[in-house]
């Protein structure tokens, strides 16, 4: 599974079993957002083996730890 700002990644080689995650932004209205820590909170969920973040450009510490 691969979390991205930018889908950039392109892993997978023709596997079925890669899923791509993006952040958005939120719309004209501010609703929509999903920020990179809520993909990492709901790719858990889907319990992959492996989970890859790719250019985290701007890390927080709310990213890193747990509330």
């Amino acid at each position: 599974m691969t979390i991205e700002d930018t889908a950039e990644l392109r892993i997978g080689g023709g596997h079925d079993n890669v899923a791509g995650l993006e952040a958005r932004k939120a719309d004209r209205f501010g609703e929509g957002e999903m920020t990179i820590r809520q993909l990492v909170h709901n790719a858990l969920r889907m319990r992959p083996d492996r989970i890859i973040v790719g250019e985290v450009r701007a890390l927080k510490r709310s990213i890193c730890s747990r509330r």
